[in-house]
């Protein structure tokens, strides 16, 4: 007798997964905010689109590295 009551609960709620709305957003990406405190954050237009820096996971970012190569010829901070 719990078996037809599970599947049919199963089964209402699969319905009612599939049918609801799956809604994506199509908003367009704005600049990051203007900052002095070091955010890492980074952005910029190219002809009217917005461009976005983006981690190594797909999260919005900016990872830098500095770069010692010495004192000799061609060395530095880069």
């Amino acid at each position: 007798m719990k078996l037809p009551k599970l599947c049919s609960f199963f089964f209402l709620f699969l319905i009612a997964v599939t049918i609801s709305p799956c809604k994506k957003e199509n908003e367009e990406p704005q600049l990051p905010t203007e900052t002095t405190t070091g955010a890492m954050t980074f952005g910029f237009k190219v002809n009217g689109k917005v461009f976005l820096t983006r981690d190594g996971r797909g999260r919005p970012g900016l990872y830098n590295q500095y770069v010692n190569l010495g004192t000799s010829a061609g060395g530095g901070w880069f």
